[in-house]
């Protein structure tokens, strides 16, 4: 974020916490000559919170942003497992098979 030319900012109301947030836009020029393209998202915590992340990061040899970003990642991966597990038992007849079944008329 060095240089500011290619450093976009803009403020946007975040509706679930009625709070205006920053974003950033940060826009590179790689070495093949494309242009790359990065969002920046700011988010709030108490001191202690912060401190608290960075000591975990830090065990875990991370920064603070690369172990947040993991979390956020891994939540979202947990939250759209658990909304297709949801989905397909609400789709499901009750009808099993015996593994020994499914061998045979496979020819296993």
């Amino acid at each position: 974020m060095n240089n500011p030319e290619n450093l976009q900012k803009t403020w946007k109301t975040d509706e679930k916490v009625g709070k205006n947030v920053i974003e950033y836009r940060i826009q590179r020029k790689r070495n093949d000559g494309k242009t790359m393209s990065k969002k920046v998202s700011a988010i709030r915590f108490e001191p202690e919170e912060k401190e608290w992340i960075e000591s975990f990061a830090e065990l875990n040899g991370k920064s603070f942003s690369a172990q947040v970003r993991e979390w956020t990642l891994e939540r979202l991966e947990d939250e759209l497992d658990a909304r297709d597990l949801k989905e397909v038992m609400a789709k499901d007849d009750g009808e099993r098979y015996q593994l020994s079944d499914v061998l045979a008329e496979l020819g296993l």
